[in-house]
């Protein structure tokens, strides 16, 4: 199986390209792509952008699958700066999809629980997204937040417990949906021939709960970002604050 993966210096660009023998890894950050290829030298790496069309077409060309990872995914980045997620997110997937189509390249465009009811930038462009990919004939993955995924907040509640102490949390009644990222690449494989949009399996929790098991002295309570939101959805009819899972070990499996 060739494969092209968009975003792949990501995390779970970088776990899915483990499982495969002959990837391409496509992503505009360099220093990322250094560091990969130290470890991964038998992968094949192009600097791009999705955004730059005649660079998605010629790196689709040849492939069998493109799983599209690349995205601007922070929700308050994507409030503050709405054009630059609609670019990326919206433009770039339908340079993907055009390329996809030109070249008959099976596509996997990777989304989000927050595109169910989305009321944020992040969550509308993902969306819209969804629907250009079904309407082209391929796959969208919904997923929740990776465990220990680079950026997120598991990483940095770590890192503030060691540094002060203190946990910053946005609100203490706030739950959000999780996955390993191992669970989330073996539905991505076991699912990358169907169509339309697929929901990964996924468990809710408190995120008060989460930081109590951190052992932190105090947990600051900072109030919601823009465009974040208390709850967010597994489909339209239920949310991570209906199905809370008392599984914490799950957090740390």
């Amino acid at each position: 199986m060739k494969i092209l993966i968009t975003g792949g210096t990501g995390f779970i660009g970088r776990h899915l390209a483990e499982l495969n023998e002959d990837v391409t890894i496509f992503s505009r950050n360099e220093s990322q792509q250094v560091g990969m290829k130290l470890v991964h030298p038998e992968y094949s790496y192009i600097i791009g952008d999705v955004c730059d069309y005649p660079s998605v077409l010629s790196a689709c060309e040849g492939m069998d699958y493109v799983f599209h990872f690349a995205a601007l995914k922070h929700v308050n980045i994507c409030e503050q700066q709405p054009m630059e997620a609609v670019r990326v997110n919206m433009i770039g997937t339908m340079n993907v999809i055009n390329a996809c189509l030109y070249h008959k390249v099976k596509l996997v465009n990777m989304s989000s629980d927050k595109a169910i009811n989305p009321d944020n930038v992040y969550g509308k462009t993902k969306s819209l997204a969804e629907d250009m990919v079904t309407k082209a004939g391929f796959l969208s993955i919904r997923s929740s937040n990776v465990l220990w995924s680079t950026g997120s907040v598991l990483p940095i509640w770590k890192e503030q417990v060691e540094a002060t102490g203190t946990i910053s949390l946005t609100s203490d009644k706030m739950t959000r949906f999780f996955i390993h990222v191992e669970e989330l690449v073996k539905f991505i494989l076991e699912n990358k021939d169907e169509v339309g949009i697929r929901t990964v399996t996924m468990k809710s929790f408190r995120m008060i709960d989460i930081a109590k098991r951190f052992n932190p002295t105090s947990i600051k309570i900072i109030g919601l970002r823009p465009g974040e939101r208390l709850h967010e959805f597994r489909d339209e009819n239920t949310s991570s604050e209906d199905c809370i899972s008392n599984d914490l070990d799950y957090i740390y499996g």
